[in-house]
């Protein structure tokens, strides 16, 4: 299934959620959704402290610095605020004993239910950016009929929502943290052609 793209020309936004227009007028908002890590800090944390890789470290940079609000994506929780508190887990996506097709069913549900809005305060009309920054193991994780959550994402977010998979253009977690970093340190969207 193809992904929407969007047909603007020039999409300039400013990454944090300030408002920023584009040559026609629209307002652009980039969100993401964070695969989690196998790596953790012990304790009860904020999911964003959580995680200890570099890897989740510069997906959450990415997240952060160029996006009006992001969710990570866990095995155990599904569709996971930054902000909640969680404690110590040992699960993988992978694992024999997850139930993805139910995984995949709770993150739909969760997606379902996010608010897109089309209009901003001032009148212009908002174009929202999903960047999918998360491994095989949770976007091809299927439900009971066999459909990837990678296709199932166009079906849960409404038209006015692109979703981009950077990563696919990358080969291996080495060029995506080059990526990362280099958006990260530009403040901005880079060309995932320039890192390969």
């Amino acid at each position: 299934m193809p992904t929407r793209q969007t047909t603007i020309e020039t999409i300039q936004t400013d990454g944090g959620g300030r408002e920023d227009s584009t040559r026609s007028g629209l307002l652009v908002r980039r969100t993401a959704l964070v695969g989690c890590g196998d790596a953790k800090h012990d304790g009860l944390l904020p999911a964003r402290e959580k995680y200890r890789s570099t890897y989740f470290g510069l997906k959450r940079d990415f997240a952060e610095i160029l996006c009006a609000r992001w969710w990570i994506l866990s095995a155990k929780f599904g569709l996971l605020y930054p902000d909640r508190v969680i404690d110590d887990y040992d699960v993988a996506i992978t694992d024999d004993d997850v139930d993805t097709a139910q995984w995949v069913e709770d993150v739909r549900t969760a997606l379902s239910d996010v608010e897109w809005p089309e209009t901003a305060k001032d009148g212009r009309d908002i174009v929202w950016e999903l960047y999918a920054l998360a491994g095989s193991g949770y976007l091809e994780a299927a439900d009971q009929d066999g459909n990837a959550l990678r296709v199932q994402l166009p079906d849960v977010t409404p038209e006015h929502v692109t979703i981009r998979f950077p990563f696919d253009d990358l080969a291996g977690i080495g060029y995506q943290n080059g990526w990362l970093a280099a958006c990260r340190d530009s403040e901005c969207v880079v060309e995932t052609a320039n890192h390969r």
